[in-house]
């Protein structure tokens, strides 16, 4: 079930954060296992230039009192991991794009992002493994 938002203040929060695109991800974007009463809203974004620290609480927080839910959490899609990047272009919800077809025609350079990291993430996994392993033994 999504919440109905007031579009006018969309286009305020959007004009004022100078944002090219809001999209859901997670259980809201999937509605899949999203219980409103406990679920949270997770959120992408893009913007036109790069945001202070302030300025991304200030947006959080004009974001949490758009859809009137307090559990939100909010992801600079540029600095994003390669692993979120291809969970959002596989299951993003567009909320807003500041041209039409702009994140359709993000998606592949979100899964070409997931792509060229998975080497690093089995690098990772087998380290992991490694020292997991070795505290294992040591018990």
């Amino acid at each position: 079930m999504r919440i109905e938002i007031d579009h006018e203040k969309l286009k305020q929060i959007v004009q004022q954060y100078k944002l090219r695109l809001l999209v859901y991800y997670g259980s809201y974007a999937r509605q899949e296992d999203y219980q409103p009463e406990r679920s949270d809203i997770d959120i992408a974004f893009i913007a036109r230039c790069p945001l202070s620290p302030q300025q991304i609480y200030d947006l959080m927080t004009d974001l949490i009192l758009l859809h009137r839910k307090s559990d939100l959490h909010l992801v600079n899609l540029q600095t994003a991991s390669g692993l979120l990047k291809e969970a959002i272009a596989k299951d993003g919800e567009l909320l807003y794009e500041d041209k039409k077809g702009y994140f359709e025609g993000l998606c592949p350079y979100l899964y070409k992002c997931y792509y060229e990291t998975k080497k690093f993430r089995q690098i990772q996994h087998e380290l992991f493994q490694k020292k997991l392993s070795e505290e294992l033994s040591n018990v």
